[in-house]
């Protein structure tokens, strides 16, 4: 065993090997769960089951990379092939790589989904000046019922309860509220009919909520009879206590039981506080009856030391209503000051919030030591802050507008989107909006909507004339080369082109006797298989004439001339080709190139995929996709033919278009973009060992650009961290991955997933040592201090039960909880909180809250207040 091999306590043993079946690990924080789940999945491979076959999901992108990391460690880069993840993120790649979902459809954020409302009706959806909330989550929750109650969902995967929804939905069954003339009588009927508005609008436009990512995943897969979707013999899943009923059925429908085949849940239901999310408890109790006799608990906490332990247990019993025989024992035992455990109570909020002043200092004195304040309200971490500031104490916030949802970073992050993918018209919207190219996002979803219509995007707007009009010039009036590669594998920098076949093409027609096929000589393995079919290229290969690579392809650049290039998804074939002749020629070769996958996109904006041989079926086209050069050219000519003659009438339309004022209008304001976009783009097919040119690098350099033109504001110090976050978390230099590459990889979490905490954890990229958050937001960190501030009754429980009841709002999912339920959801919030301490923690409470209301210690102290110290200190 070597040095830094982790020894495991039985417990842990008992779920490390546990196999065969169904298991559900109950594991309270600081129990070693991620060294479990990390060597779980090195055990497993040991004892035959393939990465391939492995499915581990979380509930955060935080937990993943956690997750991640410890795995890379511990088995090596060939872990990769396991997907960790959040299910969210899983059932995303699961729609698009399978092309269930049109590949143009882009993933819409709650920003997103108020501002389509607020064109509907700016009114209806405000509330005391700003947006409300609630009935933009009840909306969601509408479509969400609406969607799973069409398609026949079973009642074990509803997420949405059927009160008050399934009134709302017998409203939208009864009648038709789309038309603008129907007269609306009440609020009711105006909350179905915009409900109805934004599902047409979303199908109109492809675009999806965070929602529909897990409905159409689920619907997906429990049709696919015949298993022809990945499925898994082997899954874990974390934090179980926050998963939905539709999340937990999208897990069974993955599970491979034509087999044997290993499930473990693990979870905690002392955290679970999640239930304004949609998260149900009730999930727990489900996977406790499925897992009857393969339940563990851990035993024993490496985190805490025995006094902080003590506090956690006792309030897991008395609070929690936990079996002491469920509860862990400390593994250690420190000796402990008085000062490491503090009730401090002050008169009132300003005085709290003055002495939290001073216990910074005094936290501050223990050197290298991390301190989290945490806070019920946004507002309440907002005034600790701005107190700090006035200090001038460095400090990190989590709470209130996330960095990443605010409109400088969506502006930022667009700009990456639309380099990864042009035809994303979500992307392009918050880009023009964010420029200040357009004053509204919903002009700029409309202005898109148009140019889709047109068979353009904003980049022909900014050229000045359009990708299409170009290529049909240059197609009726000069000589094209066709061509197509086939490759031992897809690494741009370091595969082989094996095979090259061409033809041309003069003002349209087939030359006669051009054609051009030819093998190249390689020393690397040719793939046997293509995903699940033989590779033709093998047989092709074998029974074929070989040429030397340097024959080969000063043969083929003979054959080319100054033709322009023309292929199906080329840049791939011209990247390699480049890459080949810098490789084996030491020749730098530059063609001008067009590609039918871009002709077809803006053709047919709507195809399910863009794949050649579904195109072919699709659009009933002559040729087949055979992998195979020479037949995939031929094939090729067939779509750029159809592309051609559907193209043509648009043209003048195109013209007119862009010759209007407004549009003149909108493009000097956004030609600043256009060799931004060139620049990067020069970059986009270099290997970073070549160019040393990263995403960081990249986002850094257009934050500055779009700083200097004032188009964004500054980030502050956050987005610097950012910057280093992407530099560890996102560039792998083993790879040799291209900017491309890199970009295509992580725009969805660049977009639509990363948050502030996600940065929390990362201490080599963070200096400060303070931080303020939410108790949410704290959620899975862990620190040597904590600080709870207003631990008072009326904070925790927090009663809005009593509030809905007596003002009662139909859109509030808060009505949903009893009012034991939200004690109890507001107990465990506490116990959240309390557990976040590794070393010392400070409870703090006032005799006045912010309104001078008189208040008092929080119930959920009385049984716990015997370990605080309530003496006077000083700071160190």
């Amino acid at each position: 065993m070597s040095d830094n091999q982790k020894v495991f306590d039985k417990e842990q043993l008992a779920a490390i090997n546990a196999t065969g079946g169904y298991y559900l690990v109950l594991a309270p924080p600081g129990c070693g769960k991620t060294d479990i789940l990390s060597e779980r999945i090195s055990r497993a491979k040991a004892n035959g089951i393939a990465f391939e076959d492995m499915l581990c999901l979380t509930f955060t992108n935080r937990a993943a990379r956690g997750m991640r990391n410890r795995v890379m460690e511990n088995v090596g880069q060939d872990a990769r092939a396991v997907f960790v993840g959040n299910v969210h993120r899983y059932c995303s790649n699961f729609l698009f790589n399978n092309s269930i979902v049109p590949e143009n459809s882009t993933i819409i954020d709650e920003d997103d989904m108020a501002d389509i409302l607020m064109t509907f009706d700016d009114t209806f959806f405000i509330k005391k000046g700003n947006i409300d909330k609630d009935k933009i989550n009840a909306v969601d929750n509408l479509d969400t019922y609406i969607s799973q109650q069409e398609l026949g969902h079973p009642i074990h995967a509803i997420s949405i309860p059927s009160d008050p929804y399934n009134d709302y939905y017998t409203i939208a069954k009864g009648a038709n509220l789309i038309g603008d003339n129907v007269y609306l009588t009440d609020d009711t009927h105006k909350f179905v009919a915009y409900t109805l508005k934004y599902r047409a609008y979303k199908k109109q436009h492809n675009i999806m909520s965070f929602s529909d990512i897990l409905i159409y995943a689920y619907e997906a897969l429990r049709k696919d009879a015949n298993q022809e979707f990945k499925r898994y013999k082997w899954i874990q899943v974390d934090e179980v206590q926050d998963l939905n009923s539709l999340q937990t059925a999208i897990i069974d429908e993955l599970l491979d039981t034509s087999q044997q085949f290993t499930v473990m849940y693990l979870g905690d239901e002392q955290q679970a506080i999640f239930s304004f999310l949609g998260a149900k408890l009730g999930q727990l109790e489900i996977l406790k009856n499925r897992c009857k006799g393969n339940i563990m608990t851990l035993g024993h906490n490496y985190r805490s030391p025995k006094y902080l332990l003590d506090i956690f247990n006792e309030y897991a019993v008395s609070e929690l209503k936990v079996s002491p025989s469920l509860l862990p024992q400390p593994s250690h035992d420190t000796f402990h000051e008085k000062l490491d455990l503090i009730l401090a109570k002050s008169s009132t909020v300003d005085e709290e919030n003055d002495r939290v002043f001073n216990m910074i200092k005094y936290y501050l004195g223990f050197d290298d030591e991390r301190l989290a304040i945490l806070v019920p309200t946004n507002k309440s971490a907002d005034r600790i802050s701005e107190k700090l500031i006035k200090e001038g104490i460095s400090h990190f916030k989590i709470s209130g507008t996330d960095m990443f949802k605010s409109k400088s970073y969506k502006t930022l992050s667009s700009f990456f989107c639309i380099l990864a993918n042009e035809f994303n018209n979500m992307a392009w919207a918050r880009l023009l909006y964010g420029i200040g190219a357009v004053d509204k996002l919903a002009s700029a979803r409309s202005l898109l909507a148009k140019l889709k219509s047109l068979m353009m995007t904003p980049l022909d707007l900014l050229n000045g004339k359009s990708y299409i009009a170009e290529f049909n010039e240059r197609y009726a009036s000069e000589e094209f080369v066709f061509f197509d590669t086939e490759t031992t594998g897809l690494n741009v920098f370091e595969d082989d082109i094996v095979q090259i076949a061409a033809f041309k093409i003069n003002r349209g027609v087939r030359v006669p006797g051009s054609d051009f096929n030819i093998f190249i000589h390689t020393d690397k393995e040719i793939p046997e298989m293509l995903g699940d079919i033989p590779n033709p290229l093998v047989k092709a290969y074998a029974e074929s004439e070989h040429y030397s690579k340097e024959e080969g392809l000063h043969l083929f650049l003979d054959y080319i001339g100054n033709c322009p290039l023309l292929g199906h998804n080329v840049n791939y074939d011209y990247r390699i080709l480049q890459s080949n002749c810098q490789k084996y020629l030491n020749e730098f070769v530059t063609f001008d190139i067009y590609d039918s996958l871009k002709l077809i996109k803006f053709v047919e904006p709507n195809l399910r995929m863009y794949k050649l041989v579904f195109i072919l079926k699709e659009l009933a086209l002559e040729g087949k996709n055979s992998h195979l050069a020479d037949e995939d050219i031929a094939a090729t000519k067939a779509l750029v033919d159809y592309c051609y003659s559907h193209s043509l009438q648009v043209e003048s339309d195109q013209k007119n278009f862009i010759s209007r004022v407004k549009v003149q209008n909108l493009i000097k304001k956004a030609d600043f973009l256009l060799p931004l976009i060139e620049n990067v783009s020069s970059y986009l097919y270099s290997p970073v060992s070549d160019s040393q040119r990263t995403i960081a690098d990249e986002l850094k350099s257009v934050y500055e650009a779009f700083k200097s033109l004032r188009i964004i504001n500054d980030m502050g110090e956050k987005f610097n961290i950012f910057l280093l976050f992407a530099q560890s978390e996102w560039i792998d230099y083993e790879k040799n991955e291209s900017l491309f590459d890199q970009i295509s990889t992580h725009v969805n979490e660049m977009t639509s997933s990363i948050n502030e905490g996600d940065l929390v954890n990362s201490t080599e990229i963070i200096n400060d040592r303070i931080f303020i958050m939410t108790v949410y937001k704290g959620k899975g960190l862990e620190f040597d201090n904590v600080v709870v501030l207003s631990a008072i009754d009326g904070t925790y429980p927090y009663y809005t039960v009593n509030r809905v009841l007596n003002a009662p709002n139909q859109y509030s999912n808060k009505q949903i909880l009893t009012a034991e339920q939200e004690r109890m959801e507001s107990a465990r919030k506490f116990y959240v909180a309390l557990s976040r301490a590794k070393k010392r923690i400070c409870v703090s409470y006032t005799d006045f809250n912010q309104n001078n209301f008189r208040t008092r210690l929080t119930p959920f102290m009385n049984n716990i207040s015997k370990y605080f110290y309530t003496g006077k200190y000083q700071s160190k």
